[in-house]
């Protein structure tokens, strides 16, 4: 924990005039000896990559509804907010984002491999803008997990005085701001409210 002192960091002197019987002064590197002043947080972000998205069409409806069923099967662009799928029987409705999402997430891979997965339904129509809503029986998801950059975040204290109890020989870390920490920090605090 840590305790705060308002306005008694302007040097050592005041520092120590305002504690009493303990003695302050600059830190130096020794006082860090033993004790915990720089944390290394290592973070990297892996990033998913859809390889390919491949729509089943329910080709029955696609012969009766379609003057021209072939002319559906080609390569499309399709928005993945913008493209949803309804499933007629269930009375839900999804965008492609939350399904693959969904596939992701109930088939996690490690990275730097492929995972797919296959969403079915017995009454779905796949509807995207600019295009005509057509029956689907399914769509499969390819994608592929890519290392991303590493990011190493630091953590450090530095402290602007440091007071040394000169009963128990325990040190106390003052930051710029007044906050306090160290092992009798209880005591620095007590002190300074009487």
């Amino acid at each position: 924990r840590a305790g705060r002192i308002h306005n008694a960091i302007p040097g050592a002197t005041a520092v120590r005039g305002r504690c009493g019987g303990f003695g302050g002064r600059c830190p130096c590197d020794d006082d860090w000896n033993g004790r915990l002043r720089e944390i290394h947080t290592e973070l990297r972000f892996d990033i998913p990559e859809l390889a390919k998205m491949n729509v089943v069409l329910n080709r029955a409806w696609a012969d009766s509804n379609v003057e021209d069923p072939d002319s559906l099967v080609r390569r499309t662009s399709l928005t993945g907010g913008m493209t949803f799928v309804h499933d007629l029987d269930a009375g839900t409705s999804q965008d492609i984002n939350e399904l693959w999402n969904q596939a992701m997430n109930e088939q996690p891979i490690e990275c730097g491999c492929d995972g797919n997965a296959v969403f079915k339904w017995t009454n779905a129509m796949l509807e995207s803008p600019g295009q005509r809503s057509v029956k689907i029986d399914g769509i499969e998801f390819h994608w592929r997990i890519r290392p991303g950059d590493k990011v190493d975040i630091v953590t450090r204290y530095d402290a602007t005085a440091i007071i040394r109890d000169v009963l128990t020989n325990n040190l106390l870390f003052i930051s710029s701001a007044g906050v306090v920490s160290g092992d009798v920090e209880e005591e620095l605090v007590k002190g300074l409210k009487k």
